[in-house]
């Protein structure tokens, strides 16, 4: 009994120094590890100038996404880039912009479809960071066209589902935005509690819970919701949607942005637009693809932009194979994102629509 007692006692202390420790110092300690021990994940943080910014010249051997390892790293501009020698340049002949679909998040540089056209045509650079939205993409691309006078010729900006939400959060919450989507965070308050005071603790419980659990636990849909706000806005009525028409005047308004600041430098702007594994599983048909006209018809009624849209590229491949094997075969399990798969996909039809060789 006393032996019990006395283990008891020794994990209980151990258990309150660690988690002391964690409250206090917590996040000096993750941060030292991400970017002096080859890191553990990969952060953007705000930045006045940038909106969100990576730190410059940076190389993580195990950066995670989900139970997703890979290599990331970063030049000397602070954007995602190849990790061999990668000297910047004045002027590039294709630049990519977007969210973390562009950043190519959970995969090395070199199997994301930058990293794959980069790979074909060269004189490639990346704009492109997780949590972005046209607000972000502006602000950016102002920087390094303007303030970095960096030359580009081609801009393919990589307009995601998601940035329709994170426009409204960055103009209703400005620089505390963080995109929870559509979490009811007042069911899971203990999530936010753990978060905000044991960093270390929540990131260990994190990784048990993706390394171990979810991919057991989680079927190929589970996280697909047809009323998830992240990308339901495509299929859904308008009405159904809380403030439609605020959330695309903002869209529309720094999409119109980026069009004067690229038609100003002469650069030849395309807006490519891609399907969530949700579009193809909710989606009857493309023509009711509220993503596929907002896009589209602001192409068409503004002079310096070309729309891409992949959409059909997606659902052509329901002629070979179901919705389930679709989003199986394309996209990272349980996760929005595409994985090596699918973004060798994208870059194939990519080109195709672009007709370059």
């Amino acid at each position: 009994m006393k032996i019990v007692k006395g283990i008891f006692i020794t994990s209980f202390l151990t258990l309150f120094i660690f988690l002391t420790i964690d409250h206090f110092f917590g996040r000096i300690i993750l941060d030292y590890l991400n970017n002096k021990s080859d890191g553990i994940s990969s952060f953007s943080s705000k930045d006045k100038n940038l909106g969100l910014t990576f730190e410059k010249s940076q190389k993580i051997r195990n950066a995670q996404w989900g139970n997703y390892y890979y290599t990331f790293c970063s030049n000397e501009l602070s954007l995602r880039s190849k990790c061999e020698k990668n000297d910047t340049k004045k002027k590039y002949e294709y630049a990519f912009i977007g969210d973390s679909f562009t950043e190519g998040i959970g995969l090395d540089y070199e199997k994301t479809f930058v990293g794959l056209f980069d790979k074909k045509f060269g004189n490639t650079i990346n704009f492109g960071i997780s949590g972005a939205s046209p607000t972000i993409h502006f602000k950016r691309l102002d920087y390094f066209l303007n303030k970095k006078e960096i030359d580009v010729k081609n801009l393919f900006l990589f307009f995601d589902l998601t940035d329709f939400e994170d426009e409204y959060g960055w103009a209703t919450q400005q620089e505390e935005y963080i995109d929870y989507y559509e979490i009811d965070f007042s069911k899971e308050k203990y999530k936010v509690l753990i978060k905000k005071n044991f960093v270390i603790t929540y990131h260990i419980l994190l990784n048990i819970w993706w390394e171990h659990f979810r991919k057991y636990l989680f079927k190929y849909d589970k996280h697909l919701r047809l009323e998830d706000k992240r990308y339901a806005w495509d299929y859904l009525r308008t009405d159904s949607i809380d403030n439609f028409k605020y959330k695309k005047d903002l869209v529309l308004k720094n999409l119109k942005k980026i069009s004067n600041l690229t038609n100003l430098k002469n650069i030849k702007l395309f807006i490519v637009i891609y399907p969530h594994p949700g579009t193809i599983l909710f989606l009857e048909n493309i023509e009711i693809s509220k993503n596929n006209e907002l896009i589209s018809n602001f192409c068409n009624d503004t002079n310096n932009c070309n729309f891409i849209s992949l959409y059909d590229s997606f659902f052509k491949e329901q002629n070979k194979m179901s919705k389930k094997d679709i989003i199986n075969r394309y996209y990272f399990k349980g996760d929005l994102h595409f994985n090596e798969e699918g973004n060798k996909f994208i870059y194939q039809n990519f080109i195709k629509k672009l007709d370059i060789n």
